[in-house]
């Protein structure tokens, strides 16, 4: 990677053909500035801009790239097993209405607090410490090696949420009015095993608790339950009673929690191995 820095309009050729170009506003104007990546208004700034924006850039940008793949194959491949069982007749595990907003309402609110606010160390400590530096040197936090790393973590903690989900649902089948509950009522558990666990996760990626952060994923969160309601109120709805069923089956609060507590657990460990590397 090949960073150009230049304060002239003779610079300009330099830092477009650059990977990262770095004008700074001198004497002969802000023309290289119009053509760079970042501009800064002196060269005293240059320090601040890669060893604390730079770093901190690098290290979010990497976190928010894996978290957004590793979710979407914890919510995807429990879909995979389950038409596995289901001989992949078609039949879905996820209502579509809960698919879509997935993305735009669940679990992603809390993105938006973490890639502002979220810092791993002060800029004293960036900035006294060049070795902080290396994360992003040596590509640590995203790298062919990270990337299926965390696609095998994700497909194993899916698998885990659908096996606790569905293996508990076979202790509640019959509900004390004699009723018994739908498949939908399965899907929609293991949707809202996938949306904690994701939201939650977030608290393990982040080296900053924010309230910001707190916020939204307690928003999230709050949002897919009044979804999942309004949903089991239509009569029409294949989703029609659901909310109610899960509430009554005691046995899937405890296969909520141990799923909970099966995916947190390996990626704690993982944090803490690419922390204790990055020192």
């Amino acid at each position: 990677t090949v960073l150009a820095i230049g304060d002239g309009g003779n610079d300009i050729n330099m830092i477009r053909a650059a990977n990262v170009g770095v004008g700074v506003r001198g004497e002969e104007g802000a023309m290289a500035c119009k053509y760079a990546d970042f501009a800064i208004g002196e060269f005293q700034n240059l320090k601040p801009l890669l060893f604390i924006h730079g770093r901190e850039c690098y290290r979010r940008n990497s976190v928010l790239l894996v978290f957004t793949i590793w979710r979407n194959i914890v919510l995807r491949a429990s879909s995979v097993y389950f038409g596995g069982v289901g001989g992949f007749s078609g039949q879905v595990l996820y209502n579509d209405f809960f698919v879509v907003y997935f993305q735009i309402l669940y679990t992603t609110l809390l993105l938006i607090p973490y890639t502002l606010l979220d810092r791993e160390y002060s800029d004293e400590v960036l900035l006294s410490d060049p070795k902080k530096y290396k994360i992003g040197q040596e590509n640590l936090y995203y790298r062919p090696k990270t990337f299926w790393m965390y696609c095998i973590i994700g497909m194993v903690q899916s698998l885990w949420i659908y096996l606790f989900i569905t293996q508990s649902a076979v202790f509640d089948i019959a509900q004390e009015d004699g009723r018994t509950s739908t498949y939908w009522s399965m899907g929609n558990t293991t949707f809202w095993a996938c949306v904690l666990s994701i939201n939650f996760m977030m608290l393990v990626y982040c080296s900053q608790i924010t309230v910001a952060l707190i916020l939204a994923i307690l928003l999230g969160v709050v949002l897919f339950i009044l979804n999942w309601y309004s949903l089991s109120q239509g009569e029409t709805n294949d989703d029609y009673g659901t909310f109610e069923d899960c509430l009554k089956m005691p046995y899937q609060y405890f296969s909520v929690i141990l799923a909970l507590v099966a995916i947190l657990v390996p990626d704690v460990a993982v944090k803490r191995y690419l922390k204790l590397k990055a020192q």
